[in-house]
């Protein structure tokens, strides 16, 4: 399988992390499906969004902070790539708050834990060129600090990361660096299935390099997250359909 340098897809994104609870979820995911997401897409510089429901190890729902959703709660993961951060930042997420309606306020109060980051895109590599960035069955995103270990990190994911990712079923992988937000570096992986996703996962790490890194590594809860798109919605699968 060979990897090629991509230059065409989003240099930024905008990420949400959150739970939410069964009570009032449809209601809440129909608003986000059919007025929230147009409304952000409507945005001069906005140009894709993505909506993933997170999945545990066994591909079962699961919570975003990484428990079992037994307590009722579902993860979700929101991606919005923009041409440049600038985008995402005029107006900045705190402005947009103060602005929002009645009906955004109540909505997204009903999320759980939510957190957030802002991020420009470092590198690329895709399988598929020219793939939608929202069109991948399953994403694999993880946040993480590292401390004073940036150069190590940054060299790790070039080096060994990049070379896990040349499996069957891989289609893009991109390492990201936080403009603002939780976490200062972050790696988007999109998978063509679930499945595939969830192996990649679980792979051990095995090198001295890999467990140095896992050293000094410190991740945001859950991460890294397996997720699954719910919309744009996938007719053969099961999920959602784009009302909901």
């Amino acid at each position: 399988m060979h990897l090629e340098s991509e230059s065409d897809m989003s240099t930024a994104i905008w990420a949400i992390i959150y739970d939410l609870k069964t009570d009032g979820k449809d209601d809440y995911l129909r608003w986000f499906h059919k007025v929230h997401i147009p409304e952000k897409l409507a945005r001069l510089g906005y140009e894709w969004a993505g909506h993933y429901q997170v999945l545990s190890q066994v591909g079962q729902p699961a919570s975003s902070q990484g428990c079992d959703g037994a307590d009722g709660c579902t993860g979700y993961v929101a991606l919005f790539g923009g041409s440049d951060t600038s985008v995402f930042l005029n107006p900045s997420p705190a402005q947009l708050k103060s602005r929002q309606t009645q009906e955004t306020k109540e909505m997204i109060g009903r999320r759980i834990a939510s957190r957030s980051f802002i991020a420009t895109t470092e590198w690329c590599y895709e399988v598929e060129k020219n793939a939608p960035q929202h069109a991948h069955t399953a994403i694999l995103l993880m946040g993480c600090d590292v401390g004073p270990n940036d150069e190590d990190f940054g060299a790790w994911c070039v080096q060994e990361f990049k070379s896990r990712l040349i499996i069957a079923g891989f289609q893009s992988g991109c390492k990201l660096l936080s403009a603002c937000g939780t976490v200062r570096h972050a790696i988007l992986a999109g998978f063509s299935s679930i499945d595939v996703c969830l192996e990649f996962s679980q792979e051990p790490t095995q090198s001295e390099w890999s467990e140095r890194v896992h050293g000094y590594t410190s991740h945001m809860p859950g991460s890294p997250i397996s997720a699954q798109r719910i919309w744009p919605a996938m007719e053969t699968t099961g999920l959602p359909h784009p009302e909901i």
